[in-house]
């Protein structure tokens, strides 16, 4: 074995040795799709997909070692009509609100949680653990305000910027 991409401690890699990320990131994906972890349901009955960035970047007590930052956001896309139907939203006292959404999807997006690991063995496994109770506490969530004030952004950016909204 070539000592320059030797992982060993007696001689540390002159270059960071970085296992494949696209690869771990797909199978990581396919872990959660077969497990139904890619979504979320929230406590007022509505579906988010659940979202995952995965990226390398030097560890914070030795820049030469490299970890695993993994990156969970709940994201939605709710039209006007899942808006009623989840009853965040009242066909009668929100009619104008209804009227500015009209046909388009309302983008939703929840903080994000970030895990990091030293390796991807641990990545997986802090993944194994940290999903279920995130999927829990999710369903715990009674999120109708929080869908309000993010209605409430989305629309001010979209009348403020001549309907660019995204």
């Amino acid at each position: 074995m070539d000592p320059l991409y030797s992982t060993g401690d007696d001689k540390p890699p002159k270059r960071p040795v970085v296992p494949s990320l696209y690869s771990a990131l797909s199978d990581i994906e396919h872990w959660l799709t077969e497990h139904q972890f890619d979504q979320l349901k929230d406590g007022d009955g509505m579906v988010w997909k659940l979202e995952m960035q995965a990226s390398q970047l030097p560890a914070k007590a030795d820049p030469r070692r490299l970890d695993w930052h993994i990156r969970l956001a709940p994201v939605a896309q709710m039209s006007a009509a899942a808006l009623v139907g989840a009853s965040v939203l009242q066909e009668d006292d929100d009619a104008r609100l209804l009227a500015m959404i009209g046909t388009a999807l309302v983008p939703m997006a929840m903080k994000p949680t970030v895990l990091t690991a030293p390796s991807e063995a641990e990545a997986r496994n802090l993944l194994a653990a940290e999903l279920p109770r995130l999927k829990a506490a999710f369903k715990e969530m009674k999120l109708a305000e929080v869908k309000r004030s993010l209605i409430g952004r989305w629309l001010e950016e979209r009348c403020f910027f001549g309907g660019r909204g995204k």
